[in-house]
């Protein structure tokens, strides 16, 4: 989301919030709020004064009608007492959708809670539900607007004839309360559309361009290309160019004339033998394909002796996995100073700097044999400076077999 959009989804919420506070001082007014009215009729000290809920006579004393929708002439009458004769100057049941009043104020009041949504997030929802109580201000101002000012007409036509100069009605603040909160909501549903217009705008994805076409080897000029030009008659047939570049043409031998015969002698054989290239039945030079290279062939472990292969093997102490009692059982047992250990743990951890191999992968007697059917003395020895024979002070036991002249 970006600042424009935060910006705009949070100006929406103040003014949804602010038309909310304002619909739901209108909601309560009279008979709570004497302040706060629709309509008035003034009469010497006394005025008679028109809410949602009630209709009160405001003088030294108060006193309200019964807390309820529409306003009936009964109670008209019993709260001006026989002063005033006048007729009921409002539409007939039109003060019982005075109801839309609460009713527009909880809608807003859940816009302005959808506007402070749209701050962080964005969705659709919000601006619906500011259209919905930017709709519900509207409608309640209009009726409000309809039942009041035709009954403060009618007030005043009935009251000139009978009370002139004494009694006059007008429009309360409750009015232009209500022409404030329309006028913000609807100022505020227009800053919360544009917020989310904003925000769509940057959510949607970047529209798909297709990545441009590769160059080929031939029309890119940052390419190295290795292979080198022909430059004599060899490399026509060598690598590559064996098989793009077709084989060159040999000019034919000019014929002799038929006329004179001449006896050409026979050329030896050539023989190819020895020459380091091999060579077809037309004495031409040739390679064969290209395949990939077998490890196989390069190292054969059983034509380069027993001794190596045997070497590396992967051959397990049989003890390891020995389920009798011993030292084997003693030694990965938890009584013993090793603690718990894997049961499959080597036990040879040292180097066999002999044969420059990890020893763990074959017991001291097999190491042992192994160096002793090699017969090579220097192997575990090291020779000073005079040419002796020095011993070599190992962890191996087979270490030990050798004496001064590196013999068994």
């Amino acid at each position: 989301m970006g600042t424009a959009g935060r910006l705009a989804a949070l100006l929406g919420f103040l003014l949804v919030g602010a038309s909310f506070v304002l619909q739901l001082l209108n909601s309560i007014s009279l008979p709570y709020i004497h302040g706060l009215y629709f309509m008035r009729l003034i009469s010497g000290d006394q005025d008679l004064r028109f809410g949602v809920w009630a209709a009160c006579v405001i003088s030294s004393t108060s006193q309200c009608s019964p807390v309820g929708l529409g306003f009936k002439q009964q109670s008209l009458q019993e709260l001006f007492g026989t002063r005033l004769n006048i007729g009921s100057p409002f539409i007939h049941n039109l003060p019982y959708a005075l109801v839309l009043q609460p009713i527009s104020a909880g809608f807003t009041g859940i816009a302005a809670g959808a506007a402070l949504l749209a701050v962080c997030t964005n969705t659709l929802l919000y601006t619906i539900t500011t259209f919905w109580a930017m709709l519900l201000s509207i409608g309640t101002l209009v009726i409000e607007l309809i039942l009041f000012i035709n009954a403060r007409n009618k007030l005043n036509n009935q009251v000139a004839a009978n009370y002139s100069g004494q009694v006059s009605a007008e429009l309360g603040p409750a009015i232009w309360l209500q022409v404030a909160a329309t006028a913000a909501v609807v100022v505020g549903f227009v800053f919360v559309a544009l917020a989310w217009s904003l925000n769509r705008d940057e959510s949607l994805p970047e529209r798909y361009e297709p990545p441009p076409a590769m160059y080929t080897k031939e029309d890119d000029p940052y390419s190295y290309d290795h292979t080198a030009a022909n430059t004599n008659r060899y490399a026509d047939y060598h690598g590559a160019n064996y098989y793009a570049d077709p084989a060159p043409v040999m000019p034919a031998p000019v014929p002799a004339p038929v006329s004179a015969p001449v006896l050409q002698p026979v050329a030896p054989p050539v023989m190819s033998t020895g020459l380091g290239r091999s060579y077809d039945q037309g004495d031409q030079p040739y390679e064969s394909a290209r395949g990939p290279i077998r490890h196989s062939l390069v190292y054969d472990p059983a034509s380069a002796g027993g001794a190596p292969a045997h070497r590396h093997s992967h051959r397990s102490d049989g003890r390891r996995h020995s389920h009798r009692s011993g030292h084997h059982s003693r030694r990965h047992s938890g009584r013993s100073y090793h603690g718990r250990r894997d049961h499959a743990e080597p036990r040879d951890d040292y180097y066999d700097y002999a044969y420059e191999i990890p020893a763990r992968t074959m017991s001291r007697q097999e190491i042992a044999r192994e160096r002793r059917r090699s017969r090579d003395p220097f192997m575990d020895a090291d020779v000073d400076a005079f040419g002796g024979v020095r011993k070599r002070h190992s962890v191996g036991p087979s270490f030990q077999r050798y004496n001064e002249r590196g013999q068994f």
